[in-house]
């Protein structure tokens, strides 16, 4: 992870290894509370506003922003549709996609341009009368079909959406979130946790009137296309419709790469007021709960960094996030400042050379520990603060953070998760572990 902000990063998602990329754990943006499944029906070929009860959703998943030209094809030819009249042409692939003054521009094999009206979505789907074929974005299959959203802030560049039916969504998340090697039981916890967070986020989306529902980025929940993992297909299918509930409402799974053996907090991690008030459910709350993480190669960790650059770190991101810590000087100590109920630092007390003391959260540390300053390359997998969880000694000119677990620490671990699953417990078993107090749902058929 970790993405820096509006205002928090929406999702606080970390990459442990990218082969697969073990992308771990979430974050916040939205502005209300979310129903069960309902709502209105929708063409099978269209991005619906809602779902119907009972019915399999469809979820727009960004899978690229601001871009500036995108290739496609996959099929030999692709029905092209204007969202806005419905007018529909059927073109030869491969086709070039770029927006010129805010048109999308479809160059297709004979290299004629088709252009559309100013800033119009345009849908593109497999012609599925000659060619049941995925399109491919840029030589990765893509299941359902994408729209083409153009930037109304920026006639040169727009979005690509991928919209598809959740089941066919779930396994292309999962095969990205989890070792291949790792137990089918393991790869069902998923299953769930990841189904619940992007209907959760499907609705305040819905609600929100964005254009899409899931960035398919560590913001959100990685999404690299179709995946032929057969482990991770079957626990969609093995788990198909089922979200875990609180109190009649899809929960918002939370869940990251590894604990190191003390579960973090929603409510300590994100906002809890007017329309964040699901970060107050109980089951993503700290419990004393069994954990297994050991196998973890972040279980525990040390990182080195020079006093300078922490600095200038913290401050970058501060005065990003109009933070007090914006205005500090030299670090001259980090200790921690609150606990929860099983030790997970939740603040911490951050004090510089001018003996001024900034209070800051144990989530924002982390980010602002990672986030980029002029003069400073990026951090890297051997200089990242993994956690919120770690002590601090400086012995300048060097800061040592002795940190334990790597991601946010709500919600499910997904180490410990392997580790149940590898002593046989059922993938039920894992999730309630995990969220004490939630219910398992079918949702739809």
């Amino acid at each position: 992870m970790t993405s820096t902000l509006r205002t928090l990063p929406r999702r606080a998602h970390d990459a442990l290894v990218r082969s697969p990329a073990l992308t771990l754990g979430l974050c916040v943006v939205g502005v209300v509370l979310v129903a069960l499944v309902s709502c209105t029906t929708t063409r099978s070929h269209t991005g619906p506003a809602g779902l119907r009860d009972r019915v399999e959703p469809l979820v727009r998943v960004r899978v690229r922003q601001q871009a500036g030209e995108v290739k496609v094809e996959g099929a030999a030819r692709v029905l092209v549709r204007d969202t806005a009249t419905h007018a529909a042409d059927l073109l030869v692939a491969p086709l070039r996609v770029d927006v010129v003054a805010g048109r999308v521009r479809l160059t297709d094999a004979r290299a004629d341009r088709h252009d559309y009206p100013p800033f119009a979505e345009i849908e593109l789907e497999p012609d599925r009368g000659s060619d049941p074929t995925m399109l491919t974005l840029d030589g990765v299959p893509m299941p359902g079909f994408l729209v083409m959203h153009p930037d109304p802030d920026d006639s040169a560049t727009f979005d690509v959406i991928a919209a598809m039916p959740i089941e066919r969504y779930i396994p292309g998340v999962i095969a990205r979130e989890l070792y291949a090697s790792w137990p089918a039981e393991t790869f069902k916890a998923q299953a769930v946790c990841a189904r619940s967070y992007a209907l959760h986020e499907r609705s305040l989306a819905r609600a929100a009137g964005r254009h899409y529902d899931l960035e398919a980025t560590t913001r959100d929940q990685v999404f690299a296309g179709a995946t032929q993992n057969p482990t991770a297909v079957r626990a969609a299918e093995d788990t198909r419709g089922v979200v875990l509930t609180y109190r009649g409402r899809i929960l918002r799974a939370y869940y990251g790469s590894t604990c190191g053996g003390r579960a973090a907090s929603a409510a300590d991690t994100w906002p809890t007021g007017r329309g964040y008030e699901y970060n107050l459910d109980a089951p993503i709350q700290a419990s004393d709960r069994p954990s297994a993480c050991e196998e973890s190669p972040l279980y525990r960790w040390t990182v080195k960094r020079g006093v300078g650059e922490l600095s200038a770190r913290l401050r970058s991101w501060g005065v990003v996030n109009a933070h007090e810590i914006g205005q500090i000087g030299e670090v001259r100590s980090i200790l921690v400042g609150g606990r929860n109920g099983v030790g997970h630092p939740t603040s911490y007390r951050v004090s510089d050379d001018a003996a001024r003391t900034f209070k800051i959260s144990a989530e924002h540390l982390r980010v602002a520990c990672n986030s980029p300053a002029p003069g400073y390359d990026p951090v890297t997998r051997e200089t990242r603060v993994n956690s919120g969880d770690f002590e601090v000694t400086i012995v300048r000119p060097t800061v040592t953070f002795h940190g334990r677990g790597f991601g946010h620490g709500v919600g499910m671990c997904q180490f410990s998760a392997k580790a149940f699953a590898d002593r046989g417990w059922s993938w039920r078993e894992i999730v309630r572990n995990f969220y004490p107090g939630a219910k398992l749902t079918r949702v739809y058929d």
